[in-house]
């Protein structure tokens, strides 16, 4: 039952994010996780090394994407995760 719950959600996660900033906190966390900042409190550390790490990944393997579109997928997996 879990894999297919993250499963479906996963699917309609990614179906439906934004590839760009979409607004709120959004654009705060993506520089902050580019540049393994410091967000405003609580600071969401390591959501940031994780995206920070997603991001530099990113840069190298996944030239067609942009920061933001890979730190929305990454919040995509684990919101699916957490369903």
């Amino acid at each position: 039952a879990f894999f297919t719950t993250t499963a479906i959600a996963l699917a309609v996660y990614l179906q439906t994010r934004s590839d760009s900033i979409a607004g709120g906190d959004a654009g705060e966390l993506v520089a902050e996780g580019c540049k393994l900042g410091i967000a405003h409190p609580p600071g969401y550390p390591l959501y940031t090394v994780i995206v920070y790490i997603v991001t530099t990944f990113g840069k190298h393997f996944l030239q067609n994407y942009s920061p933001a579109s890979l730190v929305n997928a990454t919040s995509c997996l684990f919101g699916s995760i957490a369903s």
